[in-house]
């Protein structure tokens, strides 16, 4: 819509930019919550396409239309005068009148995202979601027949060299070769985003789309964004409320709107004069793009004529990919093409233009506001060409030395005709753009010092505030960036959700709203750790319908001379309760971190099973423990391996593998702890000679019951007044298998909240940490169940009661003058996964009446590989 008729006053999820990513991000959205959201788009919204409304050149797919271009600049590497920067002021953005290239780059590029510290963000997690955005962009591929002549010739040219002729350009799988490309073209029509993700939203009732918007600024205060200041098309002025702020404004606006709105360097924002709400260094810096070589020709006499005769005549129709010498491990990272036509989009250049790009370029730029504070307008420095290891020049130069190659071929050379020179003979000299800007509000944990965003999107220090575009690229993707953007827009909102990407995969758009994993009451669900909470009664019902026991079964009937259980932190504190259960039969069993077995691995044997928990699979001790089994340095008769991800080193090296099913988690340990302890309910049971089918339904009904606790428990004021107490000192204490919990609650609550706690077995709490008992001091006693013949927890909760501490009871035993949070169960995983729950949501808490995002990593990573 168009109108200057009132906005909303008061919206669940206000999104900011309806190019790519913000049109994903809504589609997806609104099609899996029933949350109130609200699109605002800075230029003209058409409508449906099958409304006829739409402009015929936006339509054109031939020609890449300049009606509604932004009209940006950046300074040329040459040193005088500006480079266009097209950019697509209209739903659908850049999609909108882009060239329409299918690429969805390579597993490496998404791997190299995960490996920067975004677990949500590996290539087997966002796999089904570009290939789900390839679908809603109807991509198809041009048939050889359907090339043109300069185009066909182009190709040619290539062969001749030595590229193997490929037309998988959007595949993940995708290597060197060079054919015609896939595009998202449907009967001549540019498919764009607003096609793809918004049309079958648009009659929802929760949600609304309103064009010629343009934002002010966001309202932050208090941390926390409010909504945001826009004016209309008229301009109206007015304040649109939210809870959750989603911007998705592009690799320039995005970072504009947050300098603008008091998010940036806090040199950069006083100095520009506007109040600092937040100082994130990185805002606006690593600014990326595929930089560019460009050799121009006049083209044969009479080719302009010829092309406008075809029936199907595109610019752009075929594409190559080549390796340089210092390509990354990924397939490819040279893109050589052609324009030949009118040369859209680039006025006033000759008929044939040949590129030549730098698909992993490392040079940055900078966005930044100028002295009148612009937002439309951002002061843009791309800086080609200049990163500190001439990685890129050294690409470009490889890429001309490529084209130079073709532009010889007698295939190729008569369609071009005399070259034209309208710059510095040598094309390093003027770089030129892909127009794929990236990278300006960076996705990384906050160790990182230049990240803006968390790996649910989520800027670093304000709640309620997200970055849903190409803008959050760690590093640019080796191909055109439309389908990643998309991809991006979609994995935001399926992590904002609680979906799965199977589930976003699955969805009809135009189906009723259905509501995925909603926040229970008293999760904001705002942050990456409580959507993982959240998710977790899911979780557990995949591994209930999931788990294969079989092969694990047949190796627990061998007689082991002993049996290893080992893992680091919370992986090694699910297996207590199995170690203890075995233990208690009369079997020969360790329970050792992975730590100390690497200084004790005499312990390791010939005879000895060894069962290694990881939830990654790749922490820095297994997988030192993996080697010193590879290499003969320690032996083991077999090794049952517990992960999540059945590619790590853990689950590759195993001899029976267990996954977790628990799927991909961001941040501090929540649904890959209570699986673990599910899968090992699973090998306690094995040990025993009991079914599996059993244990099955106890973790479905365990996922019922976590489910009831994470709605129910309320935490809130406990933890304010923990936080508020003179000489803080906070202790988790459990005994037998309830010190699993006591220790998980111990890591996760430093994790999650940055408060010290620490977490102790039994009477560990007796030697030494009573003498910090008295005022101040909250102890946190996990396992008081009244159904328990041992009175050490109560005995020890009225002795510091006597103390004046504070004494909180987890379970269903009440003393005078302690608190009970009730979380009992009629079975040991019942009651330590409720108790787990009370751990994650008194974490989620603390970390609040801390000033700080519930579960965001500042120094470590979710996966510790150091040793």
């Amino acid at each position: 819509m168009n109108t200057t008729a009132p906005l909303p006053a008061t919206v669940d999820t206000l999104v900011i930019g309806g190019g790519t990513g913000g049109a994903a991000f809504a589609g997806v959205l609104a099609a899996h919550t029933d949350q109130t959201i609200l699109l605002v788009e800075a230029g003209p919204d058409y409508g449906k396409k099958s409304g006829g409304q739409w402009p015929a050149d936006m339509l054109d797919a031939r020609a890449i239309p300049l009606s509604h271009d932004y009209d940006l600049h950046t300074p040329r590497s040459a040193g005088e005068g500006v480079l266009d920067l097209p950019r697509a002021r209209i739903l659908g953005g850049c999609s909108s009148h882009n060239g329409c290239t299918a690429s969805i780059g390579a597993r490496h590029d998404y791997d190299d995202w995960a490996a920067r510290g975004n677990p949500s963000w590996t290539a087997d997690r966002v796999a089904p979601l570009l290939e789900w955005v390839r679908d809603r962009f109807r991509v198809n591929r041009y048939t050889e027949a359907e090339l043109t002549p300069p185009q066909r010739a182009f190709v040619e040219a290539g062969m001749a060299t030595g590229l193997p002729f490929a037309d998988d350009l959007d595949d993940l799988a995708a290597a060197e070769g060079i054919g015609p490309m896939p595009v998202n073209i449907v009967d001549g029509v540019r498919w764009n985003s607003a096609f793809a993700f918004l049309d079958a939203v648009r009659e929802r009732p929760n949600m609304t789309i309103e064009g010629n918007v343009t934002v002010d600024r966001i309202d932050i205060a208090d941390g926390r964004a409010r909504g945001a200041f826009v004016t209309q098309g008229d301009g109206t002025t007015s304040y649109i409320a939210a809870q959750r702020v989603v911007l998705a404004a592009g690799a320039y606006h995005s970072p504009a709107l947050l300098l603008r709105s008091g998010v940036g360097s806090a040199d950069e924002l006083r100095a520009l004069g506007i109040e600092v709400e937040r100082d994130l260094p990185g805002v606006g810096k690593h600014l990326l793009d595929h930089s560019c070589i460009q050799l121009d020709f006049a083209g044969r006499p009479g080719l302009l004529e010829e092309l406008a005769a075809l029936e199907l005549h595109p610019d752009e129709q075929a594409l190559g990919r080549a390796r340089s010498s210092v390509c990354d491990d990924g397939p490819y990272d040279i893109h050589v093409f052609m324009v030949a036509g009118a040369n859209s989009g680039h006025p006033g250049l000759p008929p044939i233009s040949l590129y030549g790009g730098a698909m992993r370029a490392k040079s940055e730029g900078t966005v930044t506001l100028g002295p009148g504070l612009d937002v439309v307008n951002p002061v843009i420095d791309h800086r080609y060409g200049t990163d500190p290891e001439n990685h890129d020049r050294t690409v470009l130069q490889e890429a001309r030395d490529l084209l130079e190659r073709m532009v010889a071929r007698e295939e190729l050379a008569p369609i071009l005709g005399e070259r034209v020179i309208t710059g510095p003979a040598d094309p390093l000299e003027d770089i030129v753009n892909y127009c794929h800007p990236a990278g300006t509000c960076k996705l990384g944990p906050a160790s990182d010092p230049l990240a803006v965003v968390a790996d649910n999107g989520q800027v670093h220090g304000v709640r309620g505030l997200f970055v849903a575009d190409a803008s959050i690229m760690p590093a640019i993707t080796r191909g055109n960036i439309n389908l990643p953007t998309a991809m991006i827009g979609a994995n935001i909102a399926a992590l904002m959700a609680g979906a799965a990407p199977v589930e976003v995969v699955d969805a009809n758009l135009a189906a009723p709203a259905r509501v995925l994993a909603a926040p229970p009451r008293g999760l904001s669900a705002n942050t990456s750790f409580e959507q993982d909470i959240a998710e977790q009664p899911r979780a557990l019902a995949r591994l209930a319908d999931s788990g294969d026991y079989r092969a694990l079964r047949a190796i627990a009937g061998r007689p082991w001379q002993r049996i290893v259980f080992t893992g680091m932190g919370s992986s090694h504190f699910s297996a207590l309760p199995t170690w203890r259960a075995l233990a208690a039969t009369g079997r020969p069993t360790w329970w050792v971190d992975s730590g100390q077995l690497l200084d004790s691995i005499e312990l390791l044997t010939p005879d000895t099973l060894l069962v290694a928990t990881s939830q990654s699979g790749a922490s820095g001790e297994i997988v030192e423990l993996l080697e010193m089994v590879r290499s003969g340095s320690a032996s083991v008769g077999a090794l049952v391996g517990v992960a999540d991800d059945e590619s790590s080193p853990l689950a590759r090296a195993s001899d029976v593998f267990l996954p977790l099913f628990s799927g991909p988690e961001a941040t501090v340990s929540t649904k890959s702890y209570l699986n673990t302890l599910g899968v090992h309910r699973q090998i306690a049971a094995a040990f025993m000679g009991k079914d599996a089918a059993p244990v099955n339904d106890e973790i479905r009904a365990v996922a019922a019951i976590v489910e009831t606790a994470i709605g129910e428990t309320r935490l809130g004021r406990l933890a304010e007044r923990i936080i508020a107490a003179p000489g803080r000192r906070i202790a988790a204490v459990g005994k037998r298998d309830d010190a699993a919990t006591a220790l998980l609650a111990g890591l996760i609550t430093k994790e999650a909240s940055k408060v010290a706690i620490e977490g102790f077995i039994g009477g560990q709490f007796r030697h030494g940490p009573f003498e910090l008992a008295g005022p101040g001091l909250t102890a946190f006693l996990y396992g008081a169940d009244s159904s328990s013949d041992d009175e050490t927890l109560p005995r020890l909760a009225t002795d510091l009661l006597d103390t004046g501490s504070t004494v909180v009871l987890i379970g269903d035993v009440e003393l005078d003058g302690a608190i009970t949070i009730p979380a009992a169960g009629a079975t040991t995983l019942e009651r330590l996964a409720t108790n787990a729950v009370v751990a994650e949501l008194a974490a989620v808490e603390l970390a609040r009446a801390n000033g700080v995002v519930p579960g965001d990593f500042a120094f470590g990573s979710k996966v510790t590989t150091i040793l």
